[in-house]
């Protein structure tokens, strides 16, 4: 089955939050937020996973995950943690963006993209 083509989730707020977690790899203060790579067509020549598919992770770390193929496929648990994080800690909740909704906040930031 197909599935439409649709807008990827970009949110500055949302990296900015991943990138102030542990390191999903290490637990050292994370330096970046690390877009998925290498699984499911979401990366490749010019693109880049969308934001909700990223893990904090240190520059070192980062650098090995890029360096090593063998760590790409423990991407999708690091990444199921983050978000579980982030939804238990309420960074999706609406209302959290100055009286927003998160469909208005997302929808703004995604257009500044």
């Amino acid at each position: 089955m197909m599935f439409p083509k649709t807008k990827p989730f970009r949110s500055r707020r949302y990296l900015n939050w991943v990138a102030s977690q542990p390191c999903a790899m290490c637990q050292a203060p994370a330096d970046e937020a690390h877009h998925l790579i290498g699984i499911g067509g979401y990366s490749g020549m010019g693109t880049k996973a969308p934001d909700d598919l990223s893990i904090p992770a240190c520059r070192s770390c980062h650098e090995h995950i890029h360096a090593r193929p063998e760590l790409i496929y423990g991407q999708w648990e690091n990444i199921a943690r983050t978000l579980h994080r982030a939804i238990c800690e309420g960074v999706f909740v609406e209302g959290s963006y100055r009286g927003e909704t998160l469909a208005e906040r997302v929808t703004a930031e995604q257009e500044a993209f």
